[in-house]
């Protein structure tokens, strides 16, 4: 019997794209994250997403006793991750001092992230800033190409995804020129991957 547009759709719609198995390998090999293939189609929260952001981009974890988020304590987990991301300026708090990391991310808001700790901040908000600004800029470095939605949470193999094409991006570099304006510039040949992990890639 030949099926009907209607069941040829509805078995579609029940199909799981799985993201990041075979970026998942590198991914954990450099002690990043560490999951396995029936995770990758879990929502990652933020909490998590700030961990494996700070481990990507070699950031120590911040182990202090002063209390920053209303919503989080001291030596709870991803407290010091998220401490590491909020002291060096890629993350805020809401209005009452929360940081939510038990939330899910969206891809937006991970792209956004990503973003920043990559130095293309300053490019994304001439292009509009968040999130049109951050999208059209990962877009164009092809961090983009494996996300299932923007609006959507983020799938830890969404995540997987993100991470993996972040480490192979030309770092964006600040300088002051004459007259104390800052300048902006692409590092070529300079990725996370060098600058943060100090893994050269042989071609």
């Amino acid at each position: 019997k030949q099926k009907t547009a209607q069941e040829l759709a509805e078995e579609a719609a029940e199909e799981v794209i799985v993201y990041g198995v075979e970026e998942n390998g590198l991914i954990t090999a450099l002690g990043i994250a560490e999951y396995e293939e029936a995770d990758l189609t879990a929502e990652i929260t933020r909490g998590e997403f700030y961990a494996l952001l700070c481990k990507a981009n070699a950031y120590p974890e911040t182990k202090t006793a002063d209390n920053l988020f209303s919503d989080l304590e001291v030596g709870a987990e991803y407290e010091g991750w998220t401490k590491t991301l909020y002291k060096v300026g890629i993350i805020t708090t809401t209005r009452d001092g929360k940081v939510n990391v038990t939330d899910p991310i969206t891809g937006a808001e991970a792209t956004s992230l990503v973003m920043r700790t990559l130095g293309y901040g300053p490019r994304a908000e001439a292009l509009g800033g968040y999130p049109t600004g951050y999208l059209a800029v990962a877009a164009s470095l092809g961090l983009m190409d494996e996300i299932n939605s923007n609006s959507k949470t983020l799938t830890k193999g969404e995540a997987v995804n993100m991470a993996y094409a972040a480490l192979d991006c030309d770092i964006m570099s600040q300088s002051m020129a004459v007259g104390g304006k800052a300048e902006y510039k692409v590092q070529t040949d300079c990725t996370l991957l060098q600058s943060a992990l100090g893994i050269e890639l042989i071609e």
